[in-house]
């Protein structure tokens, strides 16, 4: 396997590497890490009070939906007494964390579910928090983490402070080892084969590139794993210009037909803690591997049976509706949303719902049995519905779900995502490089210092890649380095536009906007609540007619803009002055910013 983790990897293991390298202790190196937010996030918060809170919510999670108390964690889940001292909460006088508990519930969750477990292979294990409330609550079971090399050797750090009782090694053929670590890189060699009682991955199949993806699935499918337990995102949120990530964490569609599923939930119930707003949406499964034709065959009938009903749904009735054949099959061909968003005016309550008597998973079963395209074109309506999505956006699930039915009406509605064009490669110094690889050379130069070169080519990349939000990412640091908080201000609030669901992204995002505030204090009250948004756009037209940076709050006016959600003008603007100093890659760029601000708010008109 090559090292192409794709863009939320990519970045967190520079960081990560760079702390590493640091002259500090063990402890110091994980807890900064930790605080890092790239493993979960859960441990990105600073504020020990909300922390607090977090973790009083979780203790009554527990008891409300296990009937478990915290009196009864086993001695060894104590949280690490080296774990950041923000993160650490004494109920009871015991340690605890945030994260902890959720392990807790996870484990609670498999002990519903599971039969004795006697070894793990946990693919994506992070800093080896699962790992450790696994082993507390299973003394005897042993567990192979597998993951990047950089969080493997935090999770070392973590495993042999916080279990200094247990053997962890990186060797597989180890046979006395509690934990074993096997770089990813070495998956293919160590793992394949291998019999695992149980496989878990956390959130991370989500985050892969789908030839990661594709490996691991292919692995855990293999015949020598006998339950899979995975929570991994569901429904990611996505707008013009970024259906690439359609090409990233492809995991629900790939779970095959011989899992017997025990569980099935979206939107957990763990992950539903009224604390925190963004949490990403979910799905939790358990599935048992079956082994007999016999058994697979009653589990195909059982999926068959379970979808009927679902034909008889109103809503369904209606996105079928024409598409009946004499044969009492149905030419899905015909299928339109127009149809089915007819039902959008009378079912208020219409979400997705949990469960394996819901109809997202009557579904998704029979579809996963049997591959018939019907159940696949009622889940890209029924998708549609329950997200509530605006016009311009979608889920990720819908535009994966597309791609396999045939051409028809379906994909007319779609057309924005499914006819959107993007550059696999770049040229750029003579040679001809990848995304990856010119991302990868504009980083080299903004550590070496070299700020314009870095930001001409992060500029050539959100040319030719508009959804690339890395590039943006970049564009605003380098902004940053050179003072120019507006346009920092500007770029971090685009790639927020294109990924809202990144926390580091408006982190990025907050800390451009309180540079410019301390940099123009004349501009506090106007970049404040206190000014509602139609004023924030009609100050930004009012600058945009003048024209000129000499004008207070030329550029600050088009961050206003943006503030209130609209960020087109800006992009405009900078288009056009791009293209009259013959800045043609850095034009594109805008240019493309501003059609995908353009089609998201189409029903807006622009002031000029």
């Amino acid at each position: 396997m090559d090292n192409n983790y794709g863009s939320v990897w990519s970045n967190a293991i520079r960081a990560i590497n760079d702390i590493l390298k640091k002259d500090i202790s063990d402890e110091c190196r994980f807890g900064e890490i930790l605080s890092t937010g790239f493993f979960t996030q859960l441990t990105s918060y600073k504020d020990p009070e909300f922390n607090g809170s977090l973790t009083d919510w979780y203790i009554d999670f527990l008891k409300n939906e296990y009937g478990f108390s915290i009196e009864n964690l086993p001695d060894a889940s104590q949280e690490a007494s080296f774990f950041p001292e923000h993160l650490l909460v004494r109920r009871n006088g015991m340690l605890l964390s945030t994260d902890m508990l959720r392990y807790v519930a996870y484990c609670l969750k498999l002990k519903e579910n599971s039969t004795k477990i006697g070894t793990v292979l946990e693919i994506g294990s992070g800093y080896g928090g699962f790992a450790r409330i696994m082993k507390a609550f299973t003394p005897d079971v042993r567990i192979c983490l597998t993951d990047i090399n950089e969080s493997l050797k935090c999770a070392e750090i973590y495993l042999r402070k916080s279990c200094p009782e247990a053997r962890i090694s990186w060797d597989i053929a180890d046979a006395d080892a509690d934990f074993i670590l096997i770089p990813v890189e070495n998956a293919q060699r160590d793992l394949s084969g291998r019999q695992f009682d149980l496989a878990v991955n956390i959130w991370s199949l989500g985050e892969m590139p789908d030839a990661y993806t594709s490996f691991w699935m292919d692995l855990i499918q293999a015949g020598h794993i006998e339950r899979f337990f995975t929570i991994n995102s569901f429904m990611a949120p996505v707008v013009y210009g970024t259906s690439d990530r359609t090409g990233i964490g492809n995991w629900l569609f790939r779970i095959d037909e011989k899992w017997e599923i025990e569980y099935f939930e979206t939107d957990p119930k763990v992950h539903q803690c009224p604390l925190i707003m963004d949490f990403p949406k979910g799905v939790a499964i358990i599935g048992r591997r079956t082994r007999l034709d016999s058994e697979l065959s009653q589990l195909k009938k059982a999926a068959e049976r379970r979808f009927q009903p679902v034909l008889q749904y109103d809503w369904v009735r209606s996105a079928l509706s024409g598409c009946k054949l004499d044969d009492g099959t149905y030419d899905i061909t015909k299928l339109s949303m127009s149809v089915a968003e007819r039902t959008r005016s009378y079912i208020g309550h219409f979400r997705i719902g949990s469960g394996i008597d819901d109809t997202f998973f009557r579904m998704w079963d029979h579809y996963r049995h049997t591959g018939d395209m019907l159940p696949a074109s009622l889940m890209v309506v029924y998708l549609s519905l329950a997200g509530r999505f605006g016009r311009g956006e979608c889920s990720k699930e819908e535009l994966i779900l597309l791609k396999k039915l045939p051409k028809g009406h379906l994909q007319k509605h779609y057309s924005v995502f499914l006819n959107e064009k993007t550059q696999d490669t770049i040229t750029a110094y003579g040679r001809i490089l990848s995304i990856q690889s010119a991302c990868d050379e504009a980083i080299r130069f903004l550590d070496s210092g070299s700020l314009d070169k870095a930001q001409e080519l992060f500029f050539q990349v959100a040319s030719a890649n508009p959804q690339h939000a890395d590039a943006w990412h970049y564009l605003s640091r380098i902004a940053m380095n050179k003072k120019d908080y507006a346009a920092a201000s500007a770029y971090a609030a685009h790639v927020c536009f294109l990924y809202p669901v990144y926390r580091t992204y408006h982190e990025s995002f907050f800390n451009a906007v309180e540079l410019l505030k301390n940099k123009r204090p004349d501009m506090q009250g106007i970049l404040s609540d206190r000014i509602p948004p139609t004023a924030f756009v009609t100050h930004a037209y009012e600058c945009h007619l003048r024209q000129t940076e000499k004008d207070m709050g030329y550029q600050e006016g088009f961050l206003l803009m943006i503030l209130a959600g609209d960020g087109r003008l800006y992009f405009k603007s900078m288009a056009e002055k791009c293209r009259n100093e013959n800045l043609h890659m850095q034009a594109d760029a805008f240019e493309k910013a501003y059609v995908r601000y353009k089609i998201r708010q189409h029903k807006k008109t622009d002031p000029e």
